[in-house]
Parts: C-alpha cells; sequence; structure tokens
C-alpha cells in the first residue's frame, strides 16, 4: 500500500490508497489501556498473506499479494464498526522500462474512492526519483509531489521533496535519514 516513500516525512501519505483507515502500530499508544490487536504474516515463494483483527474499531482484516513475472498484484478486505474505514484495496505494480510504477485503489467506505498512480525511476548509481498523482472522492484537489532519494552509503540517505495534498494544502521537507 505504500508504492514510494515521499520525501523525508511522507508529506502527508496521499499515495496511500487507504489513507490510514486501517490498523497501524504506534510505540507512543496507551499500551495495555489502549487499542490491542493480533497479526499475522505469512509467504511462501511469491504469495504473501496478512492477517490482523484488533480492538480499534473492531478491525477484521485480509490482504494477499502474488508475485509472477516482475509484477505483484494485491487485494485487501476490512470490516470495522467506522463507516470510513477502508472495505477494499487492490494495487498492481512492476517495471515499465525504467520506472517501477504502481496503480492502487481503495473503497473507503462512506469516504469513496481513492485511486493512486506512483512511480520510481533511478537518475544515477545512488538517486531516484519518485512521483505521484492521486484522486479521491473526499479530497477538495488532485494530489501529487515529486522527491528525489539520494544514497550517501552507510544506511545514511539524503532526502526531500515537494507535494500538493488532496486537501489543497502545499507541504515540502528535505532532510538526512540514517538507517541502522
Amino acid at each position: 500500500m505504500y508504492p514510494i516513500d515521499l520525501g523525508l516525512t511522507g508529506l502527508g501519505y496521499d499515495y496511500t490508497a487507504y489513507n490510514f483507515r486501517g490498523d497501524a502500530y504506534s510505540s507512543g499508544g496507551d499500551g495495555a489501556a489502549g487499542a490491542n490487536g493480533v497479526e499475522v504474516m505469512y509467504s511462501a515463494g511469491d504469495l504473501s498473506v496478512h492477517v490482523s483483527a484488533s480492538d480499534d474499531n473492531d478491525r477484521i482484516a485480509a490482504h494477499v499479494a502474488y508475485t509472477f513475472s516482475g509484477w505483484t498484484v494485491a487485494l485487501g478486505a476490512q470490516d470495522s464498526d467506522s463507516a470510513t474505514d477502508t472495505e477494499f484495496a487492490a494495487s498492481v505494480g512492476g517495471n515499465i522500462g525504467p520506472a517501477n510504477v504502481t496503480l492502487a485503489y481503495a473503497d473507503n467506505g462512506t469516504d469513496g474512492d481513492h485511486i493512486v498512480l506512483a512511480g520510481r525511476f533511478d537518475v544515477g548509481a545512488a538517486t531516484n526519483v519518485e512521483v505521484y498523482v492521486a484522486d479521491a472522492d473526499y479530497g477538495s484537489d488532485t494530489g501529487y509531489g515529486v522527491d528525489f532519494n539520494h544514497d550517501l552509503g552507510g544506511g545514511t540517505s539524503l532526502r526531500g521533496g515537494v507535494a500538493k495534498r488532496l486537501n489543497g494544502d502545499t507541504r515540502a521537507d528535505l532532510g538526512v535519514r540514517f538507517n541502522f
């Protein structure tokens, strides 16, 4: 569901079709007093399956993905007590020439549909550029963005980007990411 990772901070994540209408982990929560859940992930060769359930909106979700000939097709479904939670999601992604592209769709309940086209391509040995365009029934504008990622080596990268959000706001960032 994350075809790209725009900029240093995500710049609003409008490029995720489900757009945070499902379970997510946070280490800053309430611990045992907060929402509890269980998650099971399994993969065998080109097939992956992901099932989860949580107290948060009584969510139960499942995801299956299969990769063949360099392309990945994924389907997901969720049941919850929230009318705006994602009910169904689908994506297909793979390489077209020098670009890795992904087309994703989500039915976000009463908030309507969200569609994203995203791509990533190398512009040098250590640099890539990512772009996206997104449209959602709950957004007032079409969202789009572009970023760059330059690998400095040793798990360090220089990253930056700019995005026009679905709500009309524009965000930009620039910084260094350390992965250890």
